[in-house]
């Protein structure tokens, strides 16, 4: 991500003098089953309940 915003930067500041924006999108957690694993570990870590960091 932080490579996404730093090219980001970069062409911009490259390309302004030709009237050329540059933008990007760069999400972020997408929530899906691959999450649960993650999700247990810091429940159990932070003594709280599986779901409530989501």
């Amino acid at each position: 991500k932080a490579a996404v915003i730093s090219l980001t930067q970069s062409a911009g500041l490259n390309l302004i003098q030709h009237g050329i924006n540059v933008n990007a999108i760069a999400p972020g957690v997408v929530d899906g089953e691959h999450w649960d694993g993650v999700d247990a570990f810091f429940a159990k870590y932070e003594n709280k309940p599986e779901g409530q960091k989501k």
